[in-house]
């Protein structure tokens, strides 16, 4: 049974928030018999004469009307996210309470941003003559039962951790964050797709270029230029288990947006050629034919990899050589992109 948020032995103010329509607080709520629920009480004094209201669209994410609220009084409105079994620990004692907590603080954050959208969704569907309609759509799932692992450490412990040990914590958090920037551009290596593309644009951000994803359909993957805009590139992004021939249609859509493109625009393709064969084989091999480089020859292409890539990204790293120059080297040079 789904708990009301309100009948119970007690009921604990763990987190709260304020938006511009909405009041919420996360709350624990324990029972006499043992166990508790945890769950998100919200409130709206905003009245809204037409499309969507402020409450409706609290009903429609699965939020129910409840009465004599601690918080709220009668303008409650009550969604069980958590459920603890009898016999465990006082969750927000324990630190797997926190992801619980991390939920309710992005809820709150993009609450009203959610709720304009949803707004002019209807408002839309009016003008459209469909009328106005408030669809259902939850976005929490059912109340999740929560488990405490026994020997995990209590939060209360962090007050009394050793110095030394939450420097070591503190410096091992701060390895992780690195070891998760550097893996993002690992798929220059083995990728094709959008995981390559988004390490592509990655890479080129780290080249102090302002780099983004065209719409899908359009004849390159990703546009750039450099601050002063004096710099303008369009990146076709491919990845391939072979090397790229004269047959691939990488080639036309390279060539048409030389026909489309501005005159400063330069135009690369950006090939993660042999992406299923590790690097000292590939090595050896050649990531364009020569028919593919002799038809593209007629044009002012630029043609890399995405090992080339991965490498222009360490040697910066490194700072073996400054980004500045590695982007004059790509808006200048045309052919293959030899980088030792």
């Amino acid at each position: 049974m789904k708990s009301d948020g309100h009948s119970g032995m007690g009921i604990r103010n763990i987190n709260n928030s304020k938006s511009v329509n909405f009041r919420f607080v996360l709350a624990v709520l324990d029972y006499s018999g043992g166990g508790a629920s945890v769950g998100i009480h919200a409130s709206t004094d905003k009245v809204y004469r037409s499309g969507l209201t402020t409450d409706k669209f609290l009903q429609s994410l699965g939020f129910r009307p409840s009465r004599g609220c601690q918080f709220f009084g009668d303008r409650c409105y009550y969604r069980e996210i958590g459920i603890v079994p009898a016999g465990q620990p006082s969750p927000e004692l324990r630190s797997e309470f926190q992801a619980i907590q991390a939920s309710f603080t992005r809820f709150s954050e993009n609450i009203e941003a959610l709720f304009h959208h949803r707004q002019s969704e209807t408002q839309l569907l009016d003008q459209m003559g469909r009328g106005v309609q408030f669809n259902n759509q939850p976005i929490f799932d059912s109340p999740i039962e929560i488990i405490f692992d026994p020997s995990s450490v209590p939060l209360w412990v962090e007050e009394v951790k050793m110095v030394r040990l939450k420097e070591l914590e503190s410096q091992q958090a701060d390895i992780e964050r690195e070891i998760e920037e550097l893996s993002a551009y690992l798929p220059l290596l083995y990728a094709s797709s959008d995981d390559l593309t988004q390490a592509v644009l990655k890479s080129l951000r780290l080249l102090d270029l302002e780099a983004s994803e065209t719409e899908v359909g359009f004849t390159v993957d990703v546009l750039a230029h450099s601050q002063n805009e004096a710099m303008r590139f369009g990146f076709e992004v491919t990845g391939t288990k072979g090397p790229i021939s004269k047959k691939s249609n990488k080639l036309t859509q390279v060539v048409e947006f030389e026909r489309i493109k501005e005159d400063s625009e330069k135009t690369i393709l950006l090939a993660n050629t042999f992406n299923e064969t590790p690097i000292s084989e590939r090595l050896e091999k050649e990531s364009f034919t020569q028919d593919a480089v002799d038809f593209l020859s007629a044009f002012p292409v630029l043609m890399m990899t995405g090992w080339n890539l991965y490498r222009i990204v360490e040697d910066i790293m490194m700072a073996k050589i400054k980004p500045e120059v590695v982007i004059g080297r790509l808006h200048s040079e045309a052919g293959v992109l030899v980088y030792d």
